[in-house]
């Protein structure tokens, strides 16, 4: 009589040797060096645990740091801009972004945006505006028709 309870363990301890492993997620076989090595034996590949694990991490930060989640949208909204612009980089953090936009926007309504003032320079604290997002659609279609002379007079006129 076998010292396991099931042959399955049987069939598991031959796969180990043969250096395969069954995913849960893969729904297949896949090499031993596939998985997590540390913790507990697991059936979940690295690929599908690290992409499980990532998308619940950064959601429950999300949904517990609404302010966070509002300024990174705020900065990867000026990256954008200034890729759209042809800068190489971005010379504000996100909290920088937050403070120029909080300048003009106590209640945090989101309303506004942040626009450089000069758009052959990069984006910092000293060469940026804060304007409404109506205003930012119309400016952002000028600079795509590179209307650039219009950009400067709107911007100078905020």
């Amino acid at each position: 009589m076998s010292e396991n309870v099931c042959n399955r363990h049987e069939v598991e301890n031959t796969l180990d040797m043969k250096r395969l492993r069954y995913c849960k997620v893969c729904d297949n076989y896949i090499t031993l060096d596939l998985f997590p090595r540390t913790g507990a034996m697991s059936y979940i590949c690295k690929k599908h645990k690290y992409a499980s694990d990532v998308v619940r991490r950064s959601k429950q930060s999300e949904e517990s740091h609404p302010g966070k989640k509002r300024r990174l949208r705020q900065w990867k909204m000026c990256w954008a801009d200034s890729r759209k612009f042809k800068q190489a980089s971005l010379g504000m953090s996100e909290n920088e972004v937050d403070l120029e936009i909080a300048k003009i926007d106590q209640k945090g309504t989101g309303e506004y945006r942040i626009m450089p003032i000069d758009v052959g320079k990069m984006m910092t604290t000293e060469n940026c505006v804060a304007v409404t997002v109506q205003k930012r659609k119309k400016l952002m279609k000028m600079v795509a028709k590179d209307d650039l002379e219009a950009y400067a007079k709107m911007i100078a006129e905020i």
